[in-house]
C-alpha cells in the first residue's frame, strides 16, 4: 500500500468524525471535545495509537489547534459546510456579516465515507470503530457536560 501524508490522515479522520454526526456537528468545541476523547479511548494502554491532533489544556479543556486549522481547509475546500445553529445571531459590520452563537458543521459527500473508513482502517483496525463509539456516546451530550468531561482531571 502506499503512504500517505499526516495532514491527509488529519483530514479523513476529521472528515469520517464529522460524518458520524448524521445531522452534522453542532459548534467547534463538541468536535474539538469529541476528536480528543477519540484520540484518548483509542490510545488506552496503547502507545503506539494513531494520535493525528496534538491537544492542550485550554479555558473549555483539550484544545486542538491544528485540528481547527484543518476544519478550516475542509470548509474551504467544500468538504464541509458550517451554517449557522438557529441559536445564532448575525450582525452586521459595515459591509460585513458577522455570525456569533456558532456553526453546525456538516460533511458534503457522504458518498465517500467508507473510502474513509477504509483509510482509517488501514492505519489503525479499530480506529473507525473507536470513532463510532466516541461519536455515539460523546458526540450528543450537552455541551457544557462535554466541556467538564474533557476539563475534568478525572477524564481527560
Amino acid at each position: 500500500m502506499g503512504q500517505i501524508s499526516a495532514s491527509t490522515v488529519r483530514r479523513i479522520y476529521l472528515l469520517y468524525l464529522l460524518s458520524r454526526f448524521s445531522k452534522g456537528a453542532y459548534g467547534a468545541k463538541r468536535i474539538q471535545k469529541v476528536a480528543y476523547l477519540s484520540e484518548r479511548l483509542l490510545s488506552e494502554g496503547n502507545q503506539e495509537a494513531v494520535r493525528p491532533f496534538q491537544f492542550k489544556k485550554y479555558h473549555y479543556g483539550q484544545y486542538s489547534e491544528m485540528l481547527d486549522d484543518i476544519k478550516v481547509q475542509l470548509v474551504t475546500m467544500d468538504y464541509v459546510v458550517a451554517l449557522p445553529l438557529d441559536t445564532a445571531k448575525t450582525y452586521m459590520v459595515g459591509e460585513w456579516e458577522l455570525v456569533e452563537g456558532g456553526n453546525k458543521f456538516t460533511v458534503t459527500n457522504r458518498s465517500q465515507v467508507a473510502f474513509y473508513r477504509k483509510v482509517l482502517k488501514s492505519l489503525s483496525p479499530q480506529l473507525p470503530e473507536v470513532i463510532d463509539l466516541t461519536v455515539k456516546q460523546y458526540g450528543f451530550m450537552a455541551e457544557s457536560e462535554l466541556i467538564n468531561l474533557c476539563y475534568s482531571a478525572r477524564r481527560c
